[in-house]
């Protein structure tokens, strides 16, 4: 079973080229899973909520990792913690989703307490934009969708 990334389905260069080379009669199967995962992210991406929530994920992850002080305010507030969002694995976007699902309430609190506290004006700008985002219905539709 191969993971469909061009390194391994490559004909000329690839893994499966190498197999190929030393044994003729070996098949190419593409892992099922890999394939499930990879329409699943092209479907994701054809899809402006979507590419919206996941811009979310990954700016709140940003924002929250970016100071030890505003993680410690995250870590203060919520049980779960925030994951980075990766292209690559389906199973880290539930991850970095989960702390959103069962804990929106908390990371919202924890946006509004980085606001409260910032002193530059961006941050606090960014902090009070992503509470609103994680407080909005669409979010929590997303949210419970993605897990």
């Amino acid at each position: 079973m191969y993971d469909n990334g061009a390194n391994m389905r490559g004909k000329n260069k690839g893994v499966q080229a190498r197999l190929m080379q030393l044994n003729p009669r070996a098949l190419f199967v593409p892992c099922g899973a890999h394939t499930l995962n990879l329409v699943i992210s092209d479907a994701a991406k054809s899809s402006k909520d979507a590419i919206s929530f996941c811009g979310i994920v990954q700016k709140l992850y940003c924002l929250f990792s970016a100071s030890t002080q505003r993680w410690a305010i995250l870590k203060k507030n919520v049980n779960l913690s925030l994951k980075m969002w990766s292209e690559a694995r389906w199973e880290s976007r539930v991850k970095a989703v989960e702390p959103l699902r069962y804990e929106a309430t908390a990371v919202r609190e924890a946006l509004l307490e980085v606001r409260n506290q910032a002193k530059d004006p961006i941050i606090r700008i960014e902090a009070q934009s992503l509470a609103e985002e994680v407080g909005s219905f669409r979010f929590s539709l997303w949210s419970g969708m993605m897990c």
